[in-house]
């Protein structure tokens, strides 16, 4: 029995680490503006202000017009008001993304 329980343990925990990583493509805003201001080129200094009071850093995608959160918002910033690129792993319990790389996208 003990020989069982390890062996799934082991399957599900494995499991948990396979999860592929996708991408995202469309612009660094946060969940107050959203998409409103995602493509008119907010400011860092503008949705810090808006996080301060309560929003959170996202990326507005443009495939599915939805924005996510994630999980890790330090690589956002660089990147505010720009049309981007984010690669990492949507939580499905969270919905936040766990960002692994952040690229500008040319125009």
């Amino acid at each position: 029995m003990k020989r069982i329980l390890s062996a799934t343990l082991a399957v599900l925990l494995a499991g948990a680490g396979l999860a592929a990583a996708e991408t995202w493509t469309g612009w660094v805003t946060d969940s107050h503006c959203g998409k409103s201001k995602a493509k008119a080129g907010v400011t860092a200094e503008q949705v810090e202000m808006c996080v301060k009071g309560g929003a959170t850093w996202q990326v507005w995608s443009e495939k599915d017009a939805k924005g996510y959160d994630v999980e890790d918002p330090a690589k956002l910033r660089p990147f505010t008001g720009q049309h981007v690129k984010v690669t990492g792993t949507l939580d499905p319990k969270t919905s936040k993304i766990a960002v692994e790389k952040v690229e500008a996208v040319a125009k």
